[in-house]
């Protein structure tokens, strides 16, 4: 029986199938495509988040001359931490792990 068949007799077989054929294959393309580059501020924050994760802290501690390090959308005073909700710092952890 052919794989056009097999789809053709079992409907509820195929979205699971497409499902995971598009899953593996975004899996197969992301270990060919080298790690995303920060271009934009707010992704230089996320990184930021995703590294302190990963390093298995909540925050940073503020740099020895803060006023001299502010840069946007990350809150150096009283720590230096990115200013956005964790969801995406905690996703970039997992994936640096």
């Amino acid at each position: 029986m052919a794989w056009r068949t097999l789809f053709a007799v079992k409907p509820p077989v195929v979205v699971p199938v497409v499902g995971m054929v598009t899953f593996l294959g975004c899996i197969a393309v992301a270990g060919f495509l080298h790690e995303p580059i920060p271009s934009i501020h707010d992704e230089f924050s996320y990184m930021l988040m995703g590294d302190t994760f990963a390093h298995g802290h909540i925050v940073n501690s503020s740099p020895a001359l803060p006023e001299f390090y502010e840069t946007f959308d990350v809150l150096v005073h009283p720590v230096y931490v990115s200013k956005y909700f964790p969801a995406q710092g905690v996703f970039l952890a997992v994936e640096r792990r």
